[in-house]
Formats: structure tokens, C-alpha cells, sequence
């Protein structure tokens, strides 16, 4: 199963256009009714203060992995311990149809922003699939 994350601002954009609905544990894209499993999640985008003795920087975990860990999370913020991280909340969707998108090449023009693609292939690919399938 191939995870990816997707951020809480952008799953908030696509409920707005009416392209998805999310459910309890799932989100499903309208037009075809696709499920992708999820589960809450939080990207760490850099440390505020302290030391990033878990590495968590530039680094996605669900909220449990979080929760499990002592730390905790409020809104774009992390405590764990002395150190503080900002974050951005999110989810990660499971699916097998994206470990095969992930896996294909790239088509030679996909539409993403200029300076952007390539910089997470995984990430370019999740974005090629929703971009296909939402619009």
C-alpha cells in the first residue's frame, strides 16, 4: 500500500469544488466514487526552537506515530518535549492505484507548475492522479 500525504488546505479546496466528500475514514472522489483510505497526519515543516533530536523535520507522521510518541499536536504546532515544530496538518490517503502511478514513468507534459515537478516524485505523482481524476 503506498501512502501519500495531502494537505488539509488542499482537501479543503477539492470539498469546496464539490470534487470529493469525506467520510469518516475515507475520502471519495464524486464523479467516480473512487474510496482512498485515511488517516490524519501532519507534515513537519521546520523546528521553531529546540533541537530536532527525532529528526521529524521535512518529515510526514500520522497522528498516532505523533500521539504514541509523548508529543503534542495543537493546530500548526508541535510540542514534543522542549522542542517546538511548526506543522501542517493533513491526511494520508492509502491506495494501491497510486503505488502504480508512482511507479510508471512520467508522462513528457504532466502540468505542473513550472519549478516544481521533479522535486518529489512521489508527491508529482499523487498530484498527476488527482489532477486527472478531479478534473
Amino acid at each position: 500500500m503506498l501512502l501519500r500525504f495531502i494537505p488539509q488546505a488542499t482537501l479543503d479546496s477539492w470539498m469546496d469544488q464539490g470534487t470529493v466528500d469525506l467520510q469518516t475514514d475515507k475520502l471519495v472522489e464524486v464523479a467516480t466514487r473512487k474510496e482512498f483510505a485515511l488517516r490524519e497526519a501532519i507534515y513537519f515543516v521546520k523546528v521553531e526552537s529546540g533541537a530536532d533530536d527525532r529528526g521529524w523535520t521535512n518529515k510526514v507522521k500520522t497522528l498516532e506515530e505523533v500521539r504514541g510518541s509523548g508529543a503534542e499536536h495543537y493546530m500548526t504546532s508541535v510540542i514534543d518535549g522542549e522542542t517546538v515544530y511548526v506543522v501542517d496538518p493533513g491526511w494520508v490517503a492509502e491506495d494501491e492505484e497510486l503505488a502504480a502511478v508512482a511507479a510508471a514513468p512520467a508522462p513528457a507534459s504532466t502540468g505542473a507548475r513550472p519549478g516544481m515537478k521533479g522535486k518529489n516524485p512521489e508527491a508529482d505523482a499523487l498530484a498527476q492522479l488527482l489532477l486527472d481524476k478531479l478534473s
